[in-house]
């Protein structure tokens, strides 16, 4: 299988919506790199990709983003 951002990026949208469609109402970005990486038999480039999809577009996660959470957490 040719690994492309859209067919990961489609894949993992896919995995998504079917979590969303299931009894539990959701997903976990865990499970979802693991059948990311079944599918492109352990690729890192579409791991890349998929972390990167989950993190930035759908937590709102950036570095900069990821950085002041972790600076708030530690002065708590």
């Amino acid at each position: 299988m040719q690994t492309t951002r859209k067919s990961v990026v489609d894949y993992v949208k896919k995995l998504m919506k079917e979590g969303n469609e299931s009894p539990i109402h959701g997903w976990v970005m865990s499970e979802i790199l693991s059948k990311v990486s079944e599918r492109y038999e352990d690729s890192e480039d579409a791991l890349q990709v998929a972390r990167y999809y989950i993190t930035v577009t759908h937590a709102g996660l950036t570095i900069q983003r990821m950085g002041d959470l972790t600076r708030n957490f530690k002065g708590a």
